[in-house]
């Protein structure tokens, strides 16, 4: 007897490869949802330097602006 045959047929078969998908879709799901959330904390952190950036790079009243004659 054919391997098969013992492994349920094709009700069976339809009962696996569904198991199948609902496990390769659940895994998508948490790999989308890993990538979304280290994303967002990395324009966060983004965002939080381009912030320092602007602070520290603000011109100072007392500086002149140089004069170079040509």
């Amino acid at each position: 007897m054919p391997k098969s045959k013992t492994r349920g047929g094709a009700t069976a078969h339809r009962k696996r490869v569904q198991a199948r998908n609902t496990k390769i879709e659940g895994m998508k799901k948490k790999m989308q949802e890993q990538y979304m959330e280290e994303m967002t904390k990395r324009m966060e952190e983004y965002k939080k330097s381009l912030s320092a950036e602007t602070e520290n790079n603000e011109v100072v009243s007392s500086e002149q602006p140089l004069n170079i004659k040509l």
